[in-house]
């Protein structure tokens, strides 16, 4: 097993199904995205088209739903752990799902007592860009087209 670690957004396990053994990998999309060779088509796996996973995530995070990914392959029935190398090639995009979990009414009652009071709040997450946005908008932020990402403050250094 590999925990989860925000420094590398994913976590991994190792699973035998019916004699068989995979390596599923869960975390975040865009992390995945970079990590998986294939997609599965009608029956098949097939060369991952990242362009449309992009956008459909795009989409779903415009809507607050926070974004998930998850992966697999399937190894020899001999390996008994797995590493970060294990997750370099072959693995195939199993699917990206989105998860509403709506802001407490409390935390936006305070949001509103702090702009009152002449206090700034910011919000840290680790959320997709769009997600972030989105429920900045829905707790009463100011200024959301202000966004940044971890990449963004990584290059500002």
């Amino acid at each position: 097993k590999i925990p989860f670690d925000s420094s590398y957004k994913y976590m991994a396990t190792l699973v035998d199904i019916d004699h068989q053994r995979f390596i599923y990998l869960k975390g975040a999309p865009d992390v995945l995205l970079g990590m998986v060779d294939y997609q599965f088509g009608d029956n098949t796996t097939e060369k991952i088209e990242p362009e449309l996973w992009e956008k459909m995530i795009s989409h779903q995070a415009k809507k607050g739903q926070r974004m998930l990914a998850t992966a697999m392959k399937e190894v020899s029935s001999d390996q008994k752990t797995i590493t970060h190398e294990d997750l370099k090639e072959d693995m195939v995009l199993v699917g990206m799902y989105g998860i509403i979990d709506p802001p407490k009414p409390s935390a936006i009652e305070a949001i509103k007592k702090s702009h009152r009071a002449g206090i700034s709040v910011k919000m840290i997450t680790g959320d997709h860009k769009d997600t972030a946005v989105a429920i900045a908008k829905e707790i009463g932020l100011k200024n959301t087209d202000s966004a940044i990402t971890g990449k963004d403050i990584e290059t500002m250094t």
